[in-house]
């Protein structure tokens, strides 16, 4: 009885041990997201809608606008001539960025 309780206790402490890392398995973690995000994304429907440049500087397909951008933590800012847009990045790997704008969470494809 002490062997399968001591059994038990060590297999929940493991367990209790897991990883407090900011990535997942196919993920990037928060440091890399202003590397990882940098080129040209696509938007749910397929069509092309944000290019992010290393400048600083992001191309709008839709708005037809050069902004700027910046990443902290978690939360991508787009600095529109009419106001910023803040989103908050949910998760993000090479070719995948997903993001809520205060709604709903959208994900977009990176451009091959």
């Amino acid at each position: 009885m002490k062997k399968i309780l001591g059994l038990i206790l060590t297999i929940g402490v493991v367990a209790g041990c897991g990883s407090d890392s900011e990535t997942s398995p196919t993920g990037v973690s928060e440091d890399s997201y202003s590397e990882t995000i940098l080129g040209t994304w696509n938007d749910p429907y397929g069509d092309e809608a944000w290019a992010f440049s290393s400048d600083g500087t992001m191309q709008d397909k839709y708005m037809e606008e050069t902004l700027t951008w910046n990443i902290s933590g978690s939360t991508l800012t787009l600095n529109y001539e009419s106001g910023d847009m803040v989103l908050t990045i949910k998760s993000m790997t090479t070719n995948s960025l997903t993001f809520n704008d205060g709604y709903e969470d959208i994900t977009y494809k990176k451009r091959d």
